[in-house]
């Protein structure tokens, strides 16, 4: 999916590249976080 998104022009920004991955961290803090960089969450 972040391939497909990518080659279409858009701006992805994976929870792995964001240093944030298998940290087991709350959905309400992942939102927290993606509001804060200015981004939405695709699951």
């Amino acid at each position: 999916m972040v391939d497909l998104l990518r080659s279409r022009g858009y701006d992805v920004l994976t929870f792995y590249e964001a240093g944030q991955a298998n940290r087991k961290i709350p959905d309400d803090e992942v939102l927290m976080y993606a509001t804060n960089v200015a981004r939405i969450v695709i699951t």
